[in-house]
């Protein structure tokens, strides 16, 4: 905002020393002509011997002054062409959109990265746009759709949830489009982070309260569902602490499929202390205020604190306290990796190429990477995600397959599990479409929404086949 200011200010300040020149210029007895003329020429340090006064000792001085910064200015952006076009010679070259402190840190940590203003830089690669808010960055890209043809585009996306977005923001410029969230970025890697897939037997029935239920606390629970996943027998309990209401709306007749559960409370109901005794985890998605802080660690010294921390302060560094963990780095949630995410996007079109190569009716062709890309542009948002989300959740199964003794029809049935979430999460409910079919993606229908054991034997079989392809790299258990 104040650099945008500064630049619209810019040509009235170079201005001054000539307005002040023909002032002082007509005060010596000069005509308007000369006056003119002598102000232009004292840019370049010219002078004319006029008597000198207060008018025009400004002047004099301050003309040159600009004239320097106009050439520095000049040379800076030369400079910067130069330094831009070099770091788009790169088969990586990262331009970054957005003016926050943010976008800066995150040019110091993507090698050949630049910084852009205004219009697409069509040299780079990759394009990261992070504006201001979410209609900006959205209008942005649908203005400069035609300049990211062939590109690989990056929108982050803080509030609008990108399956929801119309076909409008689509690939046919031959743009692959992603999104990120930075709250999807933060609630992932906790949950990736701490695991809880690890220790089953442990954590089967573990009590896990989420304090704050702004949009990161949304997306906390929203990654807890479909990645702590272990055991169709586990009962794990969310306890939800903050305003909940239009979530729960959203979520009508959402369901685990399972023994776990979701308990909404308001804060400082009653059984707030009765709560957080029994928790297990605590996970705090708001700034955290020191007084619960320290209720927290007297009354219950052994129950695990995590705590919202995207800055540099560590309060368990000055508490001294184990339990006590702050999370949601900048550093590390602003991350090439975790923004790109192209490990993720890779196995997400690998899976979906393996579900058309079976079940599309097509025959399936050598690939070249051309085919999955085709494959995976022709879907549509919802269906994209629903593939991410697989893809995210494979990762967990093979833990799980080499920790434990995990049958394919074990490891089926989670997915199964996984796959009814990320639909119910999705608004999709349980029912015969009206056509007939299997689903109706308009009214969001689905029959398949049901136990494992309920589905038709066909249905369980792809579930077992793509499992096996996955998980068992084909080999029949």
């Amino acid at each position: 905002m104040k650099r945008n200011v500064l630049k619209k200010l810019l040509p009235f300040v170079l201005l001054i020393p000539f307005c002040v020149g023909i002032v002082g210029y007509r005060k010596a007895g000069e005509t308007v002509s000369d006056a003119v003329y002598y102000s232009i020429q004292l840019y370049s340090l010219g002078w004319n011997g006029a008597q000198k006064s207060v008018w025009l000792e400004v002047a004099r001085w301050t003309a040159p002054l600009v004239t320097a910064a106009g050439i520095l200015a000049v040379v800076r952006r030369a400079w910067h062409y130069i330094a831009v076009r070099a770091a788009c010679l790169h088969g990586d070259s990262t331009v970054i959109y957005g003016q926050s402190e943010i976008c800066r840190r995150l040019r110091e940590r993507i090698p050949h990265s630049v910084l852009a203003e205004g219009k697409p830089l069509k040299c780079g690669k990759e394009h990261i746009i992070m504006l201001a808010d979410d209609r900006e960055t959205l209008r942005f890209f649908q203005r400069y759709r035609k300049d990211f043809s062939g590109k690989k585009v990056y929108l982050c996306l803080k509030e609008f949830d990108s399956n929801l977005l119309s076909d409008t923001v689509s690939f046919d410029e031959g743009a692959e489009v992603r999104f990120f969230n930075i709250h999807d970025v933060i609630a992932r890697d906790y949950w990736k982070t701490v695991r809880l897939w690890e220790n089953p037997a442990d954590n089967r029935r573990a009590r896990i309260v989420i304090w704050g239920f702004g949009n990161l606390g949304q997306r906390m629970l929203h990654y807890a569902l479909l990645l702590n996943l272990f055991s169709k027998e586990q009962q794990i309990c969310y306890h939800i602490f903050g305003e909940s209401s239009l979530y729960e709306a959203s979520c009508e007749g959402f369901r685990t499929m399972n023994g776990d559960q979701i308990l909404f409370h308001e804060t400082g109901c009653k059984e707030q202390w009765q709560v957080l005794g029994q928790a297990d985890r605590v996970i705090f998605t708001e700034p955290l205020e020191t007084e619960l802080l320290q209720t927290l660690l007297g009354r219950f010294p052994g129950l695990q604190i995590d705590y919202y921390s995207p800055g540099d302060e560590n309060i368990e560094e000055l508490i001294g306290s184990e339990k006590l963990h702050g999370f949601g780095e900048e550093a590390r949630s602003f991350s090439e990796e975790n923004i790109k995410t192209d490990k993720l996007y890779r196995e997400a079109k690998e899976l979906n190429h393996l579900y058309v190569s079976r079940y599309g009716g097509e025959q399936k062709l050598p690939d070249d990477g051309r085919q999955k890309e085709k494959e995976w542009n022709s879907l549509d948002g919802f269906t994209k995600g629903s593939n991410i989300s697989a893809a995210d959740y494979a990762q967990v199964l093979r833990e799980l397959k080499r920790k434990a003794q995990y049958t394919e029809t074990e490891l089926a049935e989670l997915e199964h599990i996984r796959w009814c979430r990320y639909h119910f999460l999705n608004h999709w409910r349980y029912g015969t479409p009206e056509n007939g079919k299997n689903k109706d993606p308009v009214n969001r229908v689905h029959k398949d929404l049901c136990p494992f054991s309920e589905l038709a034997k066909e249905e369980r079989q792809k579930a077992l086949i793509t499992i096996r392809e996955e998980i068992f790299d084909g080999k029949q258990q």
